[in-house]
């Protein structure tokens, strides 16, 4: 058996709140006729018809307006998960060097990166204590 697709939903509800197919495809950003065919393999898919075509734009069929509520449910879910979720990804690994001029004191910096360091266990530090003028763009400096 043949199992829902994501983006079925998504061209579903894009429909029920354009009323069109054009209106469907401009909020997706994809050409109508893709909008057309996905609308025609989901309902084959359900086996009924999920909107009623009039001269005025589709209309929800009978089984269509069970379904709305539904996937307006499911994309309201998804749109928390991705407002909870994304950008939450705070682990930060790689290498890190510092070149830092003596005076600044090995003491001070040691303190504040021992908190980086329980932070961001991923993360390796390179210390190098110079009093010398170093270019970055040389990579004389990391």
């Amino acid at each position: 058996m043949k199992r829902m697709d994501w983006d079925d939903l998504k061209v579903f509800t894009a429909l029920a709140r354009s009323g069109s197919v054009r209106g469907a495809a401009a909020v997706l950003r994809v050409h109508h006729s893709t909008v057309t065919r996905r609308l025609e393999q989901f309902e084959t898919l359900l086996g009924v018809r999920l909107f009623d075509r009039t001269p005025d734009g589709l209309k929800l069929s009978e089984h269509g307006a069970a379904v709305i509520g539904r996937a307006d449910r499911i994309e309201g879910q998804i749109e928390a998960i991705e407002r909870d979720l994304f950008g939450r990804d705070e682990r930060l690994a790689g290498s890190v060097k510092i070149t830092f001029p003596d005076a600044l004191g090995v003491g001070f910096l040691m303190r504040e990166m021992a908190e980086f360091s329980t932070r961001y266990p991923d993360v390796g530090i390179e210390f190098l204590a110079s009093d010398a003028t170093l270019d970055l763009g040389r990579r004389e400096a990391m």
